[in-house]
């Protein structure tokens, strides 16, 4: 566009040709998950968030407009073609501009989306795979040639999710004793039980809510030891941790056998739910205590367990939850608390429990107060109750 001004007479603005050329923009999402480790996982809340890119494919225009006249009337130029004005008193005709026309703009190379979703992490699903959309090159209009749109980046990989297609089979092992953890013999490094006892034996893991610090435990004390459970939740969120067990259970029942003479009869005896010891202060927090059982825990070929075959990667810990009991107040001193089988409710797909198939106990701090929460919890011994 040209602007020229006369500072003795009216202004005139002349026109030459205009051209436009819009390159695509590609936009591509890949979705990285995390992955669980070790014999337990946990935490009924939680996302992962695989990179995004874009990128957008070049512009380019010109301006080559038509030659306007130079004889008789006024020269007017539309789009690329510019047409001779009529002279007045018979004068000649003004040629007409040439017309330019731009070629096509060439195509943007398809972009790559992100590889397949990994394996959730304690409860948070992972991410699943996207594909990026193909740029396509805009045509130029009345300019030089258009180039086209950039090829999408490719979303960072996650690892690999492969829908179970078989149910892993539990053990049936059945407790020798009704005591379940003694906290006495829990190690630093989160393990627990002496086989040698006829102690039920497993480990420990933790889990948290996004930019939360996961919680501290350490045992303290002696006769009774009691696991000390502290920290700081923010506030909507979780942090808690799962003792796992080493072998999968049917907690339904159980026998005298660690505790008779050999050549004794073996007496096998029903349970009715858990005795949790436990006092201190929530500190604006609600506790799940959840079973984690063999019917609702999503298959981990990995680790040998689990026997709800989820439908998808990203809703695995929606479709497979064990059930679960709240307390929403404790006693300030570790005291037994009865949690009948009945109370662990609300369980997917299978809403309730016996005690049999019974892989571990989750527990979930939430915070629920107006502000963050800051929790110091104690829980003595933990046994079925007959």
């Amino acid at each position: 566009m040209r602007f020229r001004i006369d500072s003795k007479g009216p202004v005139t603005i002349g026109f030459a040709g205009l051209a436009t050329a819009t390159g695509a923009v590609a936009l591509a999402v890949g979705c990285a998950a995390s992955s669980d480790s070790g014999g337990g996982s946990g935490g009924s809340i939680g996302n992962s968030n695989g990179g995004m890119s874009t990128s957008s494919g070049g512009t380019s225009s010109s301006t080559n407009g038509g030659t306007p006249s130079t004889s008789g009337g006024t020269t007017s130029s539309n789009g690329g073609a510019t047409q001779g004005g009529t002279t007045q008193g018979g004068a000649t005709q003004g040629a007409g501009g040439a017309s330019v026309s731009g070629a096509t703009g060439s195509s943007g190379a398809t972009g790559q989306g992100g590889a397949a979703s990994g394996n959730g992490g304690a409860q948070p699903g992972g991410g699943a795979s996207s594909s990026g959309g193909a740029a396509t090159g805009g045509a130029s209009v009345g300019g030089a040639t258009a180039s086209g749109g950039d090829s999408a980046a490719a979303g960072a990989a996650g690892a690999s999710c492969v829908l179970p297609t078989a149910a892993q089979a539990c053990s049936g092992a059945v407790p020798k004793k009704a005591h379940l953890v003694d906290f006495a013999t829990y190690a630093t490094d989160g393990t627990w039980g002496k086989s040698s006892s006829g102690d039920l034996t497993g480990g420990t893991s933790k889990f948290q809510g996004s930019g939360v610090t996961a919680l501290t435990l350490a045992t303290m004390g002696t006769a009774p030891t009691t696991l000390h459970v502290t920290g700081t939740i923010t506030k909507s969120s979780y942090a808690g941790f799962v003792l796992w067990f080493g072998p999968c259970v049917n907690a339904a029942s159980i026998t005298n056998e660690a505790s008779i003479a050999t050549g004794d009869p073996i007496v096998t005896t029903p349970t009715t739910g858990l005795s949790v010891s436990v006092g201190g202060s929530l500190g604006g927090t609600r506790l799940k205590i959840q079973a984690q059982t063999t019917e609702d825990y999503p298959v981990d070929t990995a680790n040998t367990k689990g026997a709800c075959l989820y439908t998808a990667c990203t809703t695995k810990y929606s479709e497979c939850a064990g059930p679960t009991d709240t307390l929403t107040t404790i006693p300030a001193t570790p005291t037994a608390t009865a949690l009948p089988w009945a109370s662990f409710v609300s369980g997917k797909p299978v809403a309730a429990t016996t005690g049999n198939g019974l892989l571990g106990l989750q527990f979930q701090f939430e915070c629920v107060a107006d502000t963050d929460c800051t929790l110091d919890v104690q829980f003595g011994g933990i046994d079925f109750s007959t």
